[in-house]
């Protein structure tokens, strides 16, 4: 298959830096990662501006699933709606992870590198980069708020990964025009006349209550992990470009959005 893409430029760059530590020529396959792979000063500044370039793309891939999941639930279209809050949490937590100079690379299986000077690349023990970035957050994050309850037995990353599952995996074909019961209080309160906005301001008035309730969490917690992305996105220098932002403007116009008391989908934008 013959496609071009633009690889993430922290694994790019982190390969070149293994081979040059690694004495190996510049396309040599045979560079290691896992305790060889470090951190050093002369490296850092390139490292960490290359995670912010990545980190950058992060956030937009998460606010574009999330608007489009929104979009897909305007449109009835609940188990593609699921698929696309799931996405937007993995993406956020690759977002936060990434803000706080915390990089996920591949090479023979995923390895955690922290960009701080003498650090090592590490090895998780699985290669499935969805349950190691979520687990590489909950481990850096103990504290972190979408952990601080469960919604029944789970913590909200295994019922939202559950959610997923049962939606793209384990069901012969998706519900509509029927839904998984944690949708139906949702439908509910936009047939009885409630916005999309009107639901967003509601969840984020209260995220202690509606993140941990299986009836609001598919839309809650998704939203409360964008929320802090954007709070970290707002004291970078960098910025999404221009058609970028216009395309989450558009997408946040589409969905009435605009009266929303967060002003998280009206971002700043670079200069590209």
């Amino acid at each position: 298959m013959n496609i071009h893409f633009n690889r993430r430029e922290l694994q790019v760059a982190c390969e070149t830096i293994a081979r040059n530590q690694q004495g190996l020529a510049a396309d040599s396959a045979e560079f290691r990662f896992k305790g060889a792979l470090e951190v050093t000063s002369s490296d850092i500044i390139l490292l960490k501006e290359c995670q912010l370039h990545d980190t950058i793309s992060f956030y937009y891939n998460s606010l574009y699933s999330f608007l489009q999941a929104l979009k897909s639930f305007k449109a009835k279209s609940y188990s593609w709606a699921t698929v696309q809050f799931y996405y937007s949490v993995f993406y956020s937590c690759k977002a936060i992870l990434g803000f706080d100079n915390i990089g996920i690379i591949r090479k023979n299986g995923l390895h955690k590198i922290e960009l701080k000077v003498g650090e090592k690349a590490k090895g998780f023990k699985q290669d499935n980069d969805h349950k190691q970035t979520i687990k590489c957050y909950t481990n850096s994050y103990p504290d972190s708020f979408i952990l601080s309850n469960n919604i029944r037995e789970q913590t909200f990353f295994e019922w939202i990964q559950d959610a997923r599952e049962i939606t793209n995996y384990r069901q012969q074909v998706f519900l509509e025009p029927r839904t998984l019961n944690f949708w139906e209080s949702i439908v509910r309160r936009i047939k009885n006349g409630a916005t999309i906005a009107q639901i967003l301001d509601l969840y984020s008035s209260n995220w202690a209550l509606f993140c941990f309730q299986e009836d609001s969490a598919i839309i809650a917690g998704p939203y409360r992990l964008l929320s802090e992305v954007f709070q970290k996105y707002e004291n970078q220098t960098e910025k999404l470009s221009v058609p970028e932002k216009k395309e989450i403007l558009a997408l946040a116009k589409e969905l009435k959005l605009t009266t929303l008391n967060c002003k998280i989908f009206d971002v700043p934008s670079g200069n590209n």
